[in-house]
């Protein structure tokens, strides 16, 4: 399945441990991804951004990308600041409340360690959002899941605890995941209930499908996004134009996102951390393939978080 290509597509590699924000237009701190959420630019933290930094006008697929490398603050300090318009500004939650009265996201199907004490990307997704307590509009939040285990709600309980109950998000604006019932009959019921949504909360897609602001997901080490795995009969659905997938193996039964559904959101982050995904990564973002459901993954708006050791086999095209 051919998605739809990115508009733009910029990331940044830095020197130090922590990840840093690829955004279309600002060098960020991980830490400071919080600021994805918020409007307007902040000269300073873009300038006290290290590292190096990939970036691409409307790439296709990985291809005319630019590899360019930068060994010290003074030459980002002297790089032209790109050109900040509708296009390129981050996603806002501000804007999306502006404009139709609500702000809707979908995180990750999991916000646990991913192996042993390290933390996961949507672990970090989770800590992040926790920042924004006190600063954003959460009162206009509705909060929908990429993916849960029907065995227990294990996303929605640690999302709940790391960032949704110190937000304040209402509890009627977050949707969990149904429980209690079979993988076929939960996939139904969230489906149902995504699109009974009104448009002031989920926008519909030009395909038809309900679109939320914003998509957060992280990538495991093999290329699973959103647990879609790979060469899956669930990443085989895309171009279905379903919304939410059963899934019945040996592990467990869940309900997870379908690809059609994670493709309708107006902006996606995508996040990938550690050198176990690099060749993942790659391979993301050079070409479609079940064999990497992340790289299936093209939104009008596409923004990739990566570390410097996650990104250490992208190359130059």
């Amino acid at each position: 399945m051919k998605g739809r290509e990115p508009q733009l597509l910029t990331m940044v590699v830095a020197h130090v441990d922590r990840p840093v924000c690829a955004s279309t237009q600002s060098l960020l701190t991980w830490s400071q991804i919080p600021d994805v959420f918020r409007e307007g630019e902040r000269e300073s933290e873009r300038e006290r951004a290290q590292g190096e930094w990939l970036r691409g006008d409307q790439p296709q697929r990985g291809k005319d990308l630019e590899l360019r490398f930068d060994d010290a603050v003074d030459k980002l300090r002297e790089k032209p600041k790109p050109e900040v318009n509708d296009a390129t500004r981050p996603p806002s939650q501000r804007a999306a409340i502006a404009e139709k009265g609500a702000f809707s996201i979908c995180v990750p199907g999991s916000f646990g360690p991913a192996d042993g004490e390290e933390l996961s990307g949507a672990q970090l997704i989770g800590e992040s959002l926790a920042t924004l307590s006190g600063e954003a509009d959460f009162d206009k939040w509705h909060v929908f899941f990429a993916g849960e285990r029907l065995d227990g709600e294990e996303s929605f309980l640690l999302a709940k605890k790391l960032w949704i109950d110190s937000c304040g998000i209402p509890e009627s604006q977050v949707h969990p995941v149904p429980q209690g019932m079979p993988a076929e009959g939960a996939a139904a019921q969230y489906t149902a209930e995504i699109c009974m949504q009104d448009e002031t909360i989920l926008v519909d897609s030009d395909q038809g499908l309900p679109a939320v602001d914003l998509l957060l997901l992280d990538m495991a080490k093999d290329g699973t996004i959103g647990r879609l795995k790979p060469n899956s009969p669930e990443v085989e659905e895309a171009g279905s134009g379903k919304v939410i997938l059963p899934v019945e193996d040996d592990d467990a039964e869940a309900a997870i996102a379908a690809p059609d559904f994670m493709n309708a959101a107006r902006t996606a982050v995508i996040v990938a951390t550690g050198a176990a995904a690099a060749a993942s990564v790659n391979k993301a973002l050079d070409s479609a393939s079940s064999a990497c459901p992340a790289s299936l993954i093209r939104t009008d708006k596409t923004i990739w978080l990566l570390d410097a050791e996650s990104a250490q086999d992208v190359s130059e095209p």
